[in-house]
């Protein structure tokens, strides 16, 4: 999945969810909509976001935004809602 602002590319999902990597920076509220279009995407099955920007996903500093959309802590991941 690639989430896109005015055209530009910003973040990339890949590897069935397991891999988020932040392109370009963007504030708090833009990472909030993206993070909510990240979880609508999970399809049903359950699923672990591993690592964000290559780093485990529960230590990134956008660990937050991802619990308050409904991921669940879980080890170094997050689990999808």
């Amino acid at each position: 999945m690639l989430i896109t602002q005015r055209g530009e590319p910003v973040i990339t999902v890949e590897g069935n969810g397991r891999r988020v990597t932040f392109l370009a920076a963007l504030g708090d509220s833009e990472i909030s909509v993206a993070v909510a279009l990240i979880a609508a995407r999970r399809g049903g099955r359950r699923r672990t976001l591993e690592t964000i920007d290559g780093h485990p996903a529960a230590t990134s500093p956008h660990a937050e935004a991802f619990v308050r959309a409904g991921f669940r802590l879980s080890g170094l991941g997050l689990d999808y809602p």
